[in-house]
């Protein structure tokens, strides 16, 4: 694989999982994102 598209696919795990932190300790919702995102992957 590519550095760049290591580079882009770490950057990608880092902002959705900080996104997801945000949203779990900001709303309801956010749990329920977190358990469909978990169901994904």
């Amino acid at each position: 694989m590519n550095a760049r598209l290591v580079r882009r696919a770490v950057i990608g795990a880092v902002l959705l999982a900080g996104i997801a932190v945000l949203a779990v300790y900001g709303t309801h919702a956010g749990t329920i994102l977190g358990r469909i995102g978990l169901r994904i992957f």
